[in-house]
């Protein structure tokens, strides 16, 4: 085996077993779970349901999804930083990393390997995020058509919204299934006594399902630049306070850059942390805000063109600093 398939095999057990990276996969995954849970009790306590079967805005599958996603994520970004920045400190000051170097493993294969687990480490944090998510979202909300309230609620009429209910059954409707057949075919059969309790329509859910699944997608490249750049920040600076503390400004800091500049900047399409995310955004629109523009194609093009450029970067520079790194 190759000196690069034994510093690469090594580290991936290390990353096994460190205690930081197991408590970061618990911690991602109990907030990326809990968190729709928690939002479930809070709609539970302060709005209830228009109607039975009805998926409204607030408490549709999707927008809980992603929301809860957009938590876990943001978690996996914040410990994928700290693990990878302080660990080469860290270990340079125990001594540790003498051993590899006295196996007959080269610098560059060292640096190689776990360059390849930097960026790694956050998208299996990430993906352990949007598991999380998509079970607690999915105990306790339903998937469906983005809906709310209808022009009619009928609170004083409870026989007739009773019948409509009774009629959705007998047509193996829920109420938004039925909102969004009368947005397909305006000259739909519905008896018109029922017609004004028929919710209003935001979105389809196949539109909203792509765009929150496009969101989670589009912050693949930020992520792994997100890794590779800790891992850069570990070879220059000597502690690992100081190594996190300027990774976690550049993630911060980025914000404050201008649209014209700020595409250009990997941490701004982090999909947790990132100001321009678009996973918040398409959760901002399954959740029934009509005044989200849309993602510009070209922005999501710089957007990975960015995060390209970041993580080649960070690798190079890592490679070049490490041949001359004490240990």
């Amino acid at each position: 085996m190759t000196g690069f398939g034994r510093a690469l095999r090594a580290e991936f057990w290390a990353l096994r077993r460190r205690r930081g990276t197991q408590w970061a996969l618990f911690l991602v995954l109990a907030v990326g779970f809990f968190q729709p849970l928690l939002r479930a009790l809070m709609l539970a306590g302060g709005e209830p349901q228009v109607l039975d079967s009805l998926a409204t805005t607030h408490q549709n599958f999707w927008p809980r999804f992603g929301q809860g996603a957009g938590f876990g994520l943001a978690l996996a970004e914040l410990s994928a930083l700290v693990l990878i920045a302080g660990a080469m400190p860290r270990e340079v000051a125990q001594g540790a990393l003498r051993d590899p170097m006295a196996r007959r493993i080269s610098r560059p294969a060292f640096a190689t390997a776990r360059a390849l687990l930097a960026g790694l480490l956050p998208l299996v944090l990430g993906l352990a995020a949007v598991v999380g998510s998509a079970v607690g979202s999915a105990l306790a909300f339903d998937a469906g058509h983005i809906v709310t309230a209808p022009v009619v609620l009928g609170e004083e009429n409870p026989r007739a919204r009773s019948a409509f209910q009774d009629w959705l059954a007998e047509s193996g409707l829920s109420a938004d299934q039925a909102a969004a057949e009368l947005e397909r075919d305006p000259d739909w059969a519905i008896p018109a006594e029922h017609y004004p309790f028929v919710p209003v329509l935001v979105a389809f859910e196949e539109d909203v399902r792509a765009e929150v699944l496009q969101g989670l997608w589009s912050g693949v490249p930020a992520l792994v630049a997100l890794g590779l750049v800790a891992f850069a920040l570990s070879v220059f600076f000597s502690s690992g306070a100081l190594a996190g503390g300027a990774g976690l400004g550049l993630v911060l800091f980025s914000g404050t850059f201008s649209d014209s500049v700020g595409d250009w900047v990997f941490a701004n399409a982090l999909p947790g942390l990132g100001s321009r995310s678009a996973l918040d955004m398409a959760t901002q629109v399954a959740d029934g805000y009509t005044d989200i523009p849309p993602v510009d194609p070209d922005a999501a093009i710089r957007a990975l063109v960015a995060a390209s450029l970041a993580a080649l970067v960070g690798v190079v520079l890592s490679l070049l600093a490490f041949r001359r790194r004490a240990l």
